[in-house]
């Protein structure tokens, strides 16, 4: 029991060492995939949690990424708290954008709303805007 205990502990390890690797190579699919392996050992981890939301977002992918960043922020990680809210005030604002285009235009219709939703999910972050989580080593 304590070997498999103690390979788990090297596995989750790995994982999240792995992860950070990928992230710095910019294979975010392997990035997203070591730490979600690494969280099925450690739920509490809120800089993880961050790391995951940045590789979500690096592939505009800001619906995830919100997940992990809100599950980070509640974790404590006060970075994670102002990204997740800067991600929600910009969301807000191009979905306001949108609607105040399509009145114009005369084009309130539920298609493009539905596009305008998938639009707003997947290009109302900027990546630059949350920062890196090699620049943010050594913080929760």
């Amino acid at each position: 029991f304590e070997q498999a205990v103690a390979a788990n502990y090297r596995l989750a390890d790995a994982s999240e060492y792995l992860g950070i690797i990928y992230s710095q190579q910019g294979d975010y699919n392997k990035c997203i995939h070591n730490f979600k392996t690494y969280l099925t050992f450690n739920e509490n981890n809120a800089k993880v949690y961050y790391q995951l939301a940045y590789c979500y977002l690096q592939r505009y992918d800001t619906n995830n990424a919100l997940i992990y960043l809100e599950k980070s922020c509640q974790l404590d990680n006060q970075q994670a708290c102002q990204a997740a809210s800067q991600i929600k005030k910009q969301q807000a604002a191009f979905k306001q954008q949108v609607q105040d285009a399509e009145q114009i235009l005369g084009t309130d219709t539920p298609s493009h709303k539905d596009k305008a939703q998938s639009s707003s999910d997947k290009n109302t972050q900027s990546t630059e805007d949350v920062p890196s989580p090699s620049s943010t080593a050594g913080q929760p």
